[in-house]
């Protein structure tokens, strides 16, 4: 989440430039993060949690399929 949003940068590998790094300036990223939590608190809770579900879904069947591609294929929910 806080690589998507900007704070932090992940690099695989060995040394100085490898693992979680706190980008240079995280207040731009940050205050994207704060403003879109202002924003939800004049929506219904119901709704909030209805899209975390559905975007936490889509992403539990994206990460899925790159470890066993025949899943998308199967009708069950996760």
């Amino acid at each position: 989440m806080l690589e998507a949003m900007g704070v932090v940068r992940t690099a695989v590998g060995s040394g100085p430039d490898s693992g979680a790094i706190v980008v240079a300036d995280p207040a731009t990223s940050i205050g994207v993060a704060l403003r879109l939590h202002l924003a939800t608190k004049f929506l219904p809770i119901e709704d909030v949690v209805q899209m975390r579900v559905l975007l936490e879904s889509w992403a539990l069947r994206e990460a899925a399929t790159k470890v066993q591609p025949s899943i998308s294929q199967s009708p069950k929910r996760f």
